[in-house]
């Protein structure tokens, strides 16, 4: 060991310091952090590190300090889309996936689970993989949308979450037939009413959507004198 100014020694760092997060103390030697580790971005750094000494000859020597980063669970979950939408046809049979939710941790070794808030009385279901599952029988009569929040937990500590809302619309198909709006109807006429003249429109109505309701196709089917009427677009005239 060589003492004075030839036991006197500076330390560097000669590679490896990419990003530049590390620095060492040139004079002790002591390795220090001075910038923003980020598992995420590397998790594990090969440091040179140069030492020589301050008298000529000068001489040196150099070693290897590897830094691996113990990762944090410092990122939340996050789904691949901000908002889902899907349509589901009404007369969708219960225990069908209508939609795959996708999200992605950037910490290492996450188990991703997902939820839906219960406030639908459980017409959807959503699975430890993203499987959104409809579970009961959905009538667009009764309701035509549903929006559903689903959030996505990791099993870090702290557990670390996200949500998002997908919305679900019912869609149209003709489960309905056209009715009458009475059951029977009753007016009269003069027997001097000339053929054509108009007697009554019927009210039909349907609770089906457009293109599974209007227009109607309303004709006589049975009745005493049946054949001195018609009906033509809905209206019942005489023949």
């Amino acid at each position: 060991k060589d003492s004075g100014v030839n036991g006197e020694l500076d330390y560097t760092i000669s590679e490896g310091n990419i990003p530049p997060v590390f620095d060492i103390n040139s004079r002790s030697g002591e390795l220090l952090v001075i910038g923003a580790l980020d598992y995420a971005v590397k998790s594990e750094y090969m440091l040179h590190i140069s030492v020589t000494d301050r008298a000529p000859p000068f001489h040196a020597s150099s070693t290897k300090v590897q830094i691996k980063l113990i990762d944090a669970n410092d990122n939340p979950p996050v789904f691949d889309q901000k908002v889902y939408t899907v349509d589901v046809l009404e007369d969708l049979t219960p225990g069908v996936t209508v939609l795959t939710l996708s999200a992605t941790d950037e910490d290492s070794n996450q188990t991703l689970t997902y939820s839906i808030e219960d406030t639908l009385e459980n017409t959807f279901r959503v699975d430890d993989s993203g499987n959104v599952v409809l579970m009961k029988s959905v009538d667009r009569e009764q309701r035509e949308e549903y929006v559903l929040t689903v959030t996505v937990s990791d099993n870090g500590d702290p557990v670390l979450s996200s949500s998002t809302n997908v919305t679900v619309t019912v869609t149209d198909v003709n489960d309905n037939p056209p009715e009458l709006a009475l059951s029977k109807f009753s007016l009269s006429t003069s027997v001097d009413t000339p053929p054509g003249s108009e007697l009554l429109t019927l009210p039909i109505r349907d609770l089906d959507g457009p293109g599974n309701g209007a227009p109607f196709t309303a004709v006589i089917v049975a009745g005493e004198g049946k054949e001195a009427f018609e009906i033509e677009n809905n209206v019942l005239k005489i023949m």
